[in-house]
């Protein structure tokens, strides 16, 4: 190695390494900047090729992409002239640790069609988004879920049923509420 201006070949050495360390610092947080700065389409992206292969069809306004929150507001799951499902906003929490666990749900505004059809429940759009069932009993989630408004209008074959909630607390062990069930008319001939 080659001495320039009296320095040592160590000395040029530990200049050659601080140099290209910071180069490398540098490129590494542009790239984290850029990432940072393209979250939005990223995610958008990410969230509408999810729902392509679900085969459900939504609108939605991506407003904040956090490391742990995300916000969707203006939510229409199915067709937009007759929607599955409708939400003011919902807000989910994920642990990127634990390689992208949803942890927590709030949302408000939410209405939910359905249909009970020989014991089945059909939610339309909602229904695909569901997890298919493995064989186990039915246990809820271990998730934390607030909800601010929320209703269901189902469709029995025997009469329509609307059932409105609202509560918070974790699906397996704590959720606590308040449910409200209407029928203007719900009946079997046959009773």
């Amino acid at each position: 190695m080659r001495v320039q201006s009296g320095l040592s070949a160590e000395m040029v050495l530990k200049r050659r390494v601080a140099v290209f360390g910071l180069g490398f610092l540098a490129l590494s947080t542009l790239a984290l900047l850029t990432l940072w700065l393209q979250r939005k389409p990223i995610a958008k992206d990410y969230l509408d090729g999810f729902l392509s292969k679900k085969g459900v069809s939504a609108q939605y306004d991506l407003v904040a992409i956090g490391t742990k929150r995300q916000r969707l507001e203006n939510i229409v799951l199915g067709d937009p002239a007759n929607p599955d499902l409708t939400a003011d906003w919902a807000e989910v929490d994920v642990a990127l640790l634990s390689g992208g666990t949803v942890r927590a749900v709030r949302a408000g505004g939410v209405r939910i069609k359905g249909r009970l059809i020989d014991g089945i429940l059909d939610l339309g759009s909602v229904s695909k988004l569901l997890p298919q069932s493995d064989g186990s009993p039915f246990a809820l989630p271990d998730i934390d879920v607030s909800l601010d408004s929320a209703g269901l209008a189902l469709d029995t074959g025997k009469g329509a049923l609307a059932i409105g909630l609202a509560g918070q607390g974790n699906l397996s062990d704590g959720f606590a509420g308040q449910i409200v069930a209407k029928s203007a008319s719900i009946g079997d001939p046959a009773c």
